[in-house]
């Protein structure tokens, strides 16, 4: 396979949602999951850093989309969960609060807050 076959393949596996077609438009099907708001307070820096080294302690297909921002407060993290089940397993498993804990997202954050939306949808 040459440089542009590999490049079409690597396209082709990179989208996150299939492509539905109606006579010639294209269309992405929303998948539902649930949607995670993170409030945490503290140095943004601190945070934004610790969220980082614990998605790369922590990787999971279970997230089909994650969005961490800055805030006047500290920083805000959404996570798009695939199920209520996928994310309960995820953060009951041990080795999820020893990555907390090494991360030093929990020495970074002062305050925490978080809203579950359990039905919603992720569009492309």
């Amino acid at each position: 396979m040459g440089r542009q076959g590999e490049l079409e393949a690597q396209r082709a596996t990179a989208r996150a949602r299939p492509l539905v077609g109606r006579s010639r438009r294209l269309r992405y099907v929303p998948h539902m999951g649930v949607l995670v708001i993170l409030e945490m307070d503290g140095d943004s820096d601190a945070l934004l850093a610790a969220a980082t080294d614990l998605e790369s302690r922590r990787p999971t297909e279970a997230t089909l989309a994650r969005v961490i921002a800055p805030t006047e407060s500290g920083a805000v993290m959404c996570t798009f969960w695939e199920s209520t089940e996928a994310r309960d397993r995820y953060q009951s498993e041990p080795e999820h609060q020893e990555a907390l804990q090494a991360c030093g997202l929990l020495d970074a954050v002062t305050e925490m807050r978080s809203r579950v939306f359990p039905e919603a949808q992720l569009k492309g």
